[in-house]
C-alpha cells in the first residue's frame, strides 16, 4: 500500500498548493492509497528533524512502510503522478 504525507504550516501558500496538486494526483492514480496532511504545529523541533522535514511543504511518499520518495517544494501534479505510478508498479 502506498502512503503520502504531506508535512505542512499554516498560511503557507506553496503548502496549500502542494496539498491540492497531492490530492488531485491521489484521485487520478485510482488506486489504493493513504493520503495525510501534518502540520507542523502537531510536532516539536525534535520530532520535525528526526522526520527529516527540512523544508515546508514536505512530502513523503511510503510503500509498504518504506520510504520511497521525498518531494520538498511544490512540483507540477504530472511529475507526483508519475512518482506514484512508477511506486504503483
Amino acid at each position: 500500500m502506498i502512503r503520502i504525507i504531506c508535512y505542512t504550516k499554516k498560511n503557507c501558500e506553496p503548502c496549500k498548493i502542494m496539498m491540492r496538486i497531492v490530492s488531485n494526483a491521489v484521485v487520478d492514480a485510482n488506486t489504493d492509497i493513504s493520503y495525510s496532511i501534518r502540520h507542523n504545529d502537531s510536532f516539536t523541533v525534535e520530532e520535525l528533524t528526526k522526520l527529516k522535514v527540512r523544508m515546508y511543504p514536505t512530502t513523503v511518499i511510503e510503500k509498504n512502510g518504506k520510504e520511497i520518495a521525498r518531494l520538498e517544494g511544490t512540483f507540477p501534479q504530472s511529475y507526483v503522478a508519475d512518482v506514484i505510478n512508477k511506486i504503483e508498479k
